[in-house]
């Protein structure tokens, strides 16, 4: 029933703005929150620029699982400030507005919805070798656990951080069994690059309230 009530929510979602094709959702176990996407390392003029070390990544790991101890298994509506949707009240879950990240000298984690980019910033894909996606077909919210999100951080830490190179993932439920992209981004990329630099100011301006539980800080 659980499941059922998300999806519901999740088809809420596609009726929130005119870009995203309604396309039938595809029930996932919820064990299974994170999509079958891989690490994306960027090798693009933005994300570069400065050092990223591993090390400092995973204090910014540590201290963000660390905030988020408390809730790391609870469904929560991710959503994006910029495009002036709030997912609706959800027995289910709970709302967490993003952007939010934690910084740690040359590293920064930032977890910030898919949409908010513009075309050239990331290397979207859904399939190898297929022209590139367009960030503003991504619906402005989607369902996930910080659990899911701190594990996709780890994949990215793994796969690009550890060559040293920024990167990044994908998080959340998937629209349809063959849609490999979902709409929570999770970002590892360098302090001070310009793609960092670019979107700090809007995560210094959030003020992070739960719809339907009290306040938390972001």
């Amino acid at each position: 029933m659980l499941l059922y009530l998300i999806l519901g929510f999740l088809s809420l979602l596609d009726g929130s703005h005119a870009a995203p094709p309604r396309i039938p959702l595809h029930p996932l176990a919820q064990s299974n929150l994170t999509s079958p996407s891989l690490p994306v390392c960027v090798p693009i003029s933005e994300w570069w620029q400065s050092t990223i070390y591993y090390s400092d990544c995973l204090v910014a790991w540590d201290d963000l699982h660390n905030d988020r101890a408390q809730v790391l298994q609870e469904l929560y509506a991710f959503y994006t400030t910029t495009s002036g949707f709030e997912p609706p009240p959800s027995p289910t879950t709970r709302n967490w507005k993003l952007p939010t990240s934690k910084t740690i000298r040359t590293c920064t984690l930032e977890i910030r919805m898919i949409r908010d980019f513009h075309y050239h910033e990331l290397p979207l894909r859904q399939r190898p070798h297929e022209e590139y996606v367009e960030p503003s077909i991504f619906p402005p919210a989607g369902v996930s656990t910080w659990n899911s999100i701190l594990q996709d951080a780890k994949h990215v830490m793994e796969s690009c951080v550890r060559k040293g190179q920024p990167g990044f993932m994908a998080n959340g439920f998937a629209r349809t069994a063959e849609q490999e992209w979902t709409p929570v981004g999770v970002f590892l990329w360098a302090t001070g690059s310009e793609i960092e630099e670019k979107y700090r100011e809007d995560i210094e301006n959030v003020v992070q309230v739960e719809s339907n539980a009290t306040a938390v800080t972001a």
